[in-house]
């Protein structure tokens, strides 16, 4: 938009020139640069350009429109233009049409201003964080909307019902809206309301929350609350079976793509987004669950991120980078099972190996059970493996670049890698890290080792981290 203003303007000042060469401003005709334009419903601030050979005054006929001026002198020179600007305010209703209108040297000349109605909308709340019994409860139900104005007050007011809703409450409280800036990761500008669910449960079972925002009903979400010492935070995953190959929209399966809470809201695949420089984790997408887990990449280089039916990626990932895991668990002690699904795919100058390793702390790293060892093609590096990325014949189908069956056959790229945890694992109240790292220098073409930083890394199908109960 700034560069198509920048165009007007300078045509606009070009035909002054050319109309005006060797002439005094008095002799060169009233001009206007617009019209007619339109705006959306957000307050801001809009510039007309003219050119007044003679002294001008300006007049508005809806008070939503300001001008910071509405008198001038006529122009000093012959190719010196006038600017005005309009302060335009938020609109809380309808489209609608205000005209300014121009009188500069017995002639006069209308602009009318449509601007658009309010998009003003909240939608369906998702709940943060979990609640166990004898625990205070920290969670929050997070309200999602756009296009507020910033000047909104509202009163959220809300019960915690059910058979375990001894304990919890909604504090009824008024909450300040904000304007959300539109930015490439969050095209729509959604913002969010959190209202935190007080208080310690005493009780296990299920609950319903249920809020009202100014008095109006909001859709209510569902939860249990886990008794005490029961390991929570499982099962969590990403279904990229259902994303259409765009940053900010979800597949065409109702059901599914339901999951995946409004749009590019749970997807900041982007250096913009880093989650933790540093640990050099660029990048994020929210688990589908909405149990508050991440899933990012751990790489030292700069990538750069795709979309695609079926799957996501990155480039720009070489040894021992990785897809890393943050899930938020309680309870979850040595001796444990845990089992992951991962489909996963590669350009053939991209990875062939990976290692799946957990940790506590992000930092400390333990291998999983069930490794094998892989030798590099020109034998510079050999490492521990439970992934192998196959080798598929192109010129048959280019399947890296397909979903994914999600069949455990290991031609499709999908695999269940079940492992006990390490007896030293003791998370009360904590993340739990898994990482899936590149642990060979080797392509998936097998054709050389070194892997090119310009291969990409694919996630493919629905991703899985649950607890084998």
């Amino acid at each position: 938009m700034k560069t198509i203003s920048k165009i007007i303007l300078a045509s606009f000042a070009l035909v002054l020139l050319f109309t005006s060469c060797q002439k005094k401003a008095s002799d060169v005709p009233f001009m206007k640069e617009d019209d007619n334009f339109s705006v959306d419903c957000m307050a801001q601030r809009k510039n007309i350009n003219f050119f007044a050979p003679a002294a001008w005054t300006l007049s508005v006929d809806s008070d939503w429109i300001k001008p910071d001026r509405t008198s001038g002198p006529a122009a000093e020179t012959h190719y010196s233009y006038t600017q005005v600007t309009f302060a335009i305010s938020y609109n809380k209703g309808e489209q609608r049409v205000g005209n300014i209108t121009i009188n500069c040297g017995g002639k006069s000349a209308n602009i009318a201003i449509t601007q658009e109605k309010c998009g003003f909308a909240y939608f369906d709340p998702e709940l943060l964080g979990g609640f166990t019994t004898g625990k205070e409860s920290t969670a929050t139900v997070q309200i999602p909307y756009v296009k507020a104005s910033g000047e909104e007050v509202v009163v959220v007011s809300g019960t915690v019902e059910g058979a375990a809703a001894a304990g919890l409450s909604i504090k009824e409280d008024k909450y300040s809206l904000s304007v959300a800036e539109i930015t490439e990761e969050n095209p729509k500008g959604i913002l969010y309301l959190s209202i935190p669910v007080v208080g310690t449960p005493t009780v296990s079972g299920d609950i319903t929350i249920k809020l009202s925002i100014d008095g109006k009903a909001q859709a209510p979400v569902s939860a249990k609350v886990a008794p005490s010492g029961v390991t929570v935070g499982f099962p969590v995953f990403w279904n990229f079976n259902f994303y259409n190959g765009t940053a900010s929209t979800a597949g065409t399966n109702a059901t599914e793509a339901a999951n995946y809470i409004k749009d590019a809201n749970y997807c900041f695949w982007s250096t913009a987004n880093t989650y933790n420089a540093e640990k050099n984790w660029k990048g994020y997408y929210k688990d589908w669950s909405n149990k508050g887990a991440i899933l990012t990449i751990q790489i030292a280089g700069t990538p750069t991120y795709g979309y695609g039916q079926g799957h996501c990626y990155s480039k720009g990932m070489v040894l021992n980078d990785a897809f890393v895991y943050i899930v938020p668990v309680e309870n979850l002690v040595g001796g444990q099972t845990i089992v992951y699904s991962s489909g996963t795919a590669a350009s053939g100058s991209g990875p062939a190996f990976y290692a799946v390793e957990y940790s506590q702390d992000g930092t400390n790293w333990i291998l999983a059970e069930g490794s094998h060892k892989e030798t590099a093609f020109d034998g510079s590096t050999t490492g521990d493996v439970h992934i192998v990325v196959p080798n598929w014949d192109e010129s048959v189908a280019v399947q890296y670049n397909e979903m994914l069956s999600n069949e455990d056959d290991g031609n499709s790229g999908f695999y269940t890698i079940r492992f006990k945890l390490d007896p030293s694992i003791n998370i009360a109240s904590g993340n739990f890290y898994l990482r899936q790292r590149i642990s060979v220098d080797m392509r998936r073409s097998r054709a050389t080792s070194s892997i090119a930083a310009t291969g990409s890394e694919r996630l493919k199908g629905k991703i899985t981290i649950a607890l084998d109960e």
